[in-house]
């Protein structure tokens, strides 16, 4: 079995190279990067679908109770 290691990012160090930090893209942006990086055709309506439930995961995770 392979165990997968996360690294922790306390610092703020990552770098996102598609989209920056606090930055914002328009879906058809998206899907033009998907299609030179990854060669796929993907829909404006399934980004739009993806980030919507990524936003909500995140919301979700940042609102969780931490363990003290």
């Amino acid at each position: 079995m392979w165990e997968i290691e996360v690294p922790r990012d306390r610092d703020g160090s990552f770098e996102p190279v598609i989209v920056k930090k606090h930055q914002r893209r328009q879906t058809g942006e998206i899907s033009a990067y998907f299609v030179q990086i990854f060669g796929a055709q993907v829909s404006k309506e399934t980004i739009s679908s993806v980030a919507d439930k990524v936003s909500e995961e995140m919301a979700t995770w940042s609102n969780r109770p931490l363990k003290g």
